[in-house]
């Protein structure tokens, strides 16, 4: 059964009374649990300590950039190779026609990245000779099913990187064995949006199974605040001016309201491609209109303190198909915005100034009957899915949570927990230990 508006209230309620949960403080990363390096000259190369279900004679990992906005036929240029191991076509009678064979392989990929402000996207493939075959890689699931059990520390890599982690090179070891696995020591951020820069220990367990066990920010960027849903392509502009600390932090929230009103227009015209019930195309635009609202509140907030608003303009984006979508609702709605609007209700408790207080209030209501929305289109989306579908959700929904979890470990500057009522890393990380156990269990129900 999903969660409504009335019962998500009581649950805020709830954590916000108990302060359900617990934080760690982290004071660094403990480089002697690792005793390999996958890390060459070049950067990452794992392959060579790959050991696939079924071997094979040649590994190639690599990337292609799709060319945005295009009228082009073909919108990909040649594939760049990132790391490879083997001889190519070692074992083939006819060594020219599986070459050939090789080189006429798919270059997209559902394995896609982004960089820059959005407008660089990338195709990431995983491609391989066998005997006479040659075959292609572009889905995490086909990369699982290729790997079988992560028994390997370059099977370990490889799932983790296609998962979005990166591993730190240049800084010694960076895998290690672990009872349960594998750990492997990576780096997030620094991609231009302002995003803190992290380093993490992540435990990959034999399952494919992915957890961050400890996080440290080694860069602070600007937060993402955990304000409501982003659009696809949205990327933050560079910071607000002010030198008021809490002016420049709400300069932000006010930027990712208005990306918000993005996010429910897309959300709202996939809704009604995939033929979901008018209710939930309606509470879509009412979203929308909601967060027309909030930006204009939080906008004169951020003026109150001496900061514009940075206008981040957003790319228009192809409607998904159903998976993605509800992939994406899991992750932007049933994970983000519920916590943003817990959050949100915390704020509107115990910030100091009265006026972001009255904002807050409304804030809170609204994200909460928002968070309502994504668990009603949760749960209406599974039963149109198969297993394997569902399964996917799942998974965006827990890399989803294991991506704020990280982002909660950044403190704010004083007077922005102060004034503002944002909690402060522990408390933030108990809110969210409170809360992200019961978003998975409704997901998965």
């Amino acid at each position: 059964m999903a969660w409504t508006s009335d019962s998500l209230s009581k649950l805020f309620v709830g954590l916000l009374a108990t302060g359900a949960g617990g934080c760690s403080e982290e004071t660094g990363i403990d480089l002697a649990r690792f005793d390999m390096d996958l890390c060459g000259e070049d950067g990452w190369q794992a392959l060579q300590a790959v050991e696939p279900q079924e071997a094979v004679d040649y590994l190639e990992l690599r990337r292609v950039e799709e060319v945005q906005f295009t009228e082009a036929e073909d919108p990909f240029g040649e594939p760049r190779v990132l790391d490879a191991d083997g001889d190519k076509c070692g074992a083939a009678s006819d060594v020219e026609a599986c070459v050939a064979e090789f080189d006429a392989l798919p270059v997209a990929s559902e394995i896609v990245t982004y960089d820059g402000f959005g407008d660089l996207k990338f195709h990431d493939s995983l491609a391989y000779t066998r005997a006479e075959t040659a075959a292609v890689l572009g889905s995490t699931d086909g990369i699982k099913s290729f790997l079988g059990d992560i028994d390997a520390p370059g099977d370990a890599a490889l799932w983790a990187r296609v998962q979005g982690h990166r591993i730190v090179c240049g800084e010694g070891n960076d895998v290690g064995a672990h009872a349960d696995g594998f750990v492997l020591h990576t780096k997030n951020g620094s991609d231009g949006c302002g995003a803190d820069v992290v380093e993490s220990v992540i435990l990959v367990r034999p399952d494919g199974e992915i957890s961050v066990i400890q996080t440290v920010v080694v860069q602070e960027g600007d937060p993402n605040c955990s304000v409501g849903r982003i659009p696809d392509g949205f990327c933050r502009g560079r910071r607000s001016p002010g030198r008021n600390p809490v002016g420049r932090f709400l300069a932000r929230v006010a930027e990712l309201e208005a990306a918000s009103v993005e996010a429910f227009a897309q959300f709202g015209a996939e809704l009604s491609a995939h033929r979901a019930p008018r209710a939930f195309v309606a509470a879509a635009a009412s979203a929308r209109q909601d967060e027309v609202r909030h930006a204009a509140a939080t906008r004169r907030l951020a003026r109150r303190y001496g900061s514009g608003v940075a206008s981040s303009p957003v790319p228009a984006a192809p409607l998904k198909g159903l998976v993605a979508m509800a992939s994406d609702n899991a992750a932007e709605g049933c994970v983000r915005e519920t916590f943003g609007a817990l959050v949100a209700h915390a704020q509107a408790r115990q910030a100091r100034d009265p006026q972001v207080r009255r904002v807050m209030q409304t804030i809170a209501r609204d994200e909460t009957r928002h968070a309502a929305l994504s668990w009603r289109v949760a749960a209406w989306a599974r039963t149109r899915m198969g297993s394997a579908e569902r399964a996917r959700v799942t998974r965006s929904a827990r890399q989803s949570v294991e991506r704020l979890r990280e982002e909660l470990t950044a403190p704010l500057h004083p007077q922005v927990h102060a004034v503002l009522g944002m909690p402060e890393p522990a408390e933030a990380g108990a809110l969210f230990g409170g809360l992200h156990a019961g978003l998975l269990r409704q997901l998965e129900a």
